[in-house]
């Protein structure tokens, strides 16, 4: 997913469709949505922050801190307590 928006030729539309893709293949895996569109209306900033360093960095470490605190249940797996991370 962090390829896409390189990818994608719509400049103005690549966060939307990420988000929706990042959504779908989350709930086609049995997970729950990651729900980016309630994350960037709840902290925009620290969202948008998170997703250019792990674009540069390919680091999910502070995208994933971003999801935990605005959707944790979309890190659990179903049937299991344990958040799934690059940093745990």
């Amino acid at each position: 997913m962090l390829d896409f928006s390189a990818i994608h030729p719509f400049g103005d539309a690549n966060g939307r469709i990420a988000c929706i893709l990042a959504d779908l293949l989350m709930v086609k895996a049995g997970l729950e949505a990651l729900g980016f569109g309630l994350i960037k209306e709840l902290d925009r900033t620290a969202l948008y922050h998170a997703v250019g360093l792990a674009e540069r960095n390919r680091d999910l470490t502070l995208l994933y801190e971003v999801i935990e605190r605005y959707n944790p249940a979309a890190l659990v797996p179903q049937g299991q307590g344990k958040i799934i991370s690059s940093y745990s």
